[in-house]
């Protein structure tokens, strides 16, 4: 469902990040569909598992690679027309604090030439922080915390966009919410 969405919104002929891509299935569509696709993973395992799941896949369309992407290793990132931050921030938030998984994402949107596709996690658990200005699974104010954070930690103009909310397989949590960051 999420492929649907972004597939619309991004132009055939394009390069697109995905940015913890677990076992690349998402990169592998948008290979499939004609763009140039590079997934990222920061667990060798998840690679190593993702290798392993398209063996039987055109390795041709995409490509999948292990890297920790830092504030400090994302510079050195060529450009690409897309950039895909789907159930990441969350975790960058959790693991490094607020103020550095903003100036990572900052970084992150540099590296995007036209938009990135951004997915919100709906429960301040996720997070690791209970103080979040949002009530957990209410869309109006994770799509209005999220539209501001994103507004605020991004230091070039930018639209933000909100595409709707995505519903997680039955085995988890609620949903994620979906944003689009147009650069302008």
């Amino acid at each position: 469902m999420r492929y649907e969405i972004i597939d619309t919104e991004m132009e055939t002929c394009s390069s697109v990040l995905d940015i913890g891509c677990n076992l690349g299935i998402l990169t592998s569509m948008i290979g499939e569909s004609g763009r140039f696709a590079v997934g990222v993973e920061k667990t060798p395992k998840a690679v190593k598992n993702a290798y392993y799941y398209h063996n039987d896949n055109d390795l041709s369309n995409f490509s999948i690679m292990n890297k920790e992407v830092t504030a400090e290793n994302i510079q050195s990132f060529p450009q690409f027309d897309y950039v895909i931050l789907f159930s990441v921030y969350h975790q960058m938030y959790k693991y490094m604090g607020e103020r550095k998984a903003e100036r990572l994402l900052n970084k992150i949107v540099g590296v995007a030439r036209k938009k990135v596709f951004f997915e919100a996690a709906g429960q301040k658990s996720k997070y690791g922080d209970e103080n979040l200005s949002f009530t957990d699974f209410d869309e109006d104010s994770i799509v209005e915390y999220n539209s501001e954070m994103l507004k605020t930690a991004i230091d070039c103009e930018v639209e933000i966009k909100y595409l709707g909310s995505i519903p997680r397989r039955h085995t988890v949590e609620g949903e994620r919410y979906l944003f689009e960051v147009n650069k302008v």
